[in-house]
């Protein structure tokens, strides 16, 4: 990996179990967060769906 542009080097945070355990989390949080927004999506179109079939 190479050198942080920081003056902070932060490839020992990246070594620690706690770095990881926080990594893990906000990989699993973004994902629940695609899932709702998926059906979220779903649910738009199906209702959109059903507002054109009413207009017709």
């Amino acid at each position: 990996m190479p050198p942080s542009a920081f003056e902070f080097d932060n490839r020992l945070a990246l070594t620690r179990i706690e770095t990881e355990n926080i990594l893990e989390d906000h990989f699993y949080n973004l994902g629940r967060v695609q899932q709702m927004f998926e059906g979220f999506y779903t649910d738009l179109e199906l209702l959109n769906r059903l507002i054109d079939d009413e207009m017709k």
